[in-house]
């Protein structure tokens, strides 16, 4: 019998009868020893079984194993605390990579093929299946146990996925993302995710690239924008006073971020064209003068 069967008359047993626990009996088994370990750590302070308690634990577990899943190619490490899903093509680096950061000192959640789970309309959990966990593939040398290698430290059952790595040949043909202007994202199971793509050519650190991502995206979710800030700082530093407003002159061709756009509209100041500008005229000590034109008052 499924042990999806079983948890459901399980909770229509006790919905009947609180007292009667041959259902736990029927779970005694060497994975589902629910007799001797669950029954005993849901007594109450008096002795009684606190049957809220296993309820709130099956629905929990219920919730976790029937979720929407998929298996996913490619590896899966815990970088400062954000889930790291690292794709690529076949042979392209990633297990070497996730062998370099539990060097580093991070953890392996799973290689070459990871269990993605939906367990709410938000967050999304990986795991590795149980006849690989633990285990990496490296070209040349073989399989190989990152727990033996490297400790208990070094690995994790589960972990959210907070971030998709996508690493991709390098192609010179191609513009790269410099900025970070546009925030990408993918879709694993109806959940947006944020994604990066990383070229990977010879000389690149891709541990080191996966751990500034990691923290670049805990940074975002925590509130704090650098190119935002960056921008502003721009538009900062090229705002001048025109009859008593606060304006800032647009150079034809250029564009605006949306953080740069967005600090101009919070600071109330008007974008004008950069043809609009009237060269301004500094007096310097020696007696010459400095001539701004309007063109060095864009960004």
């Amino acid at each position: 019998m499924r042990p999806t069967y079983i948890s459901v008359g399980i909770l229509q047993t006790m919905w009947i009868w609180n007292d009667f626990l041959l259902p736990y009996l029927v779970l005694d088994t060497r994975r589902y020893k629910t007799i001797s370990i669950v029954v005993q750590y849901m007594k109450g302070s008096y002795g009684r079984i606190d049957m809220g308690a296993i309820m709130a634990a099956l629905i929990a577990s219920l919730n976790i194993h029937l979720a929407p899943s998929l298996t996913q190619h490619g590896v899966l490490v815990e970088v400062y605390g954000e889930g790291m899903l690292i794709l690529g093509d076949s042979g392209i680096g990633k297990s070497e990579t996730a062998i370099e950061l539990v060097k580093r000192g991070h953890r392996l959640v799973a290689d070459d093929a990871v269990e993605i789970r939906k367990v709410s309309n938000i967050s999304l959990v990986g795991s590795s299946p149980d006849n690989i966990r633990h285990f990496l593939e490296l070209r040349g040398i073989g399989i190989i146990n990152a727990r033996r290698l490297f400790g208990m430290g070094a690995v994790k059952l589960t972990e959210k996925v907070d971030m998709v790595v996508q690493l991709e040949p390098w192609d010179s043909e191609k513009v790269y993302d410099r900025l970070g202007l546009e925030n990408e994202y993918t879709d694993i199971l109806d959940i947006k995710v944020p994604v990066t793509t990383v070229p990977v050519k010879p000389g690149r650190n891709l541990s080191i690239i996966i751990e500034a991502a990691a923290m670049n995206n805990r940074q975002k979710k925590m509130g704090y924008n650098t190119l935002m800030l960056y921008t502003e700082e721009i538009v900062r530093a090229n705002i001048r006073n025109r009859e008593g407003k606060r304006v800032f002159f647009l150079g034809k061709g250029d564009t605006l971020t949306p953080g740069a756009r967005d600090f101009l509209s919070r600071e109330r100041i008007e974008i004008l064209p950069a043809e609009q500008a009237k060269p301004s005229v500094y007096k310097l000590p020696d007696g010459s003068t400095l001539t701004e034109k309007p063109e060095h008052m864009t960004h």
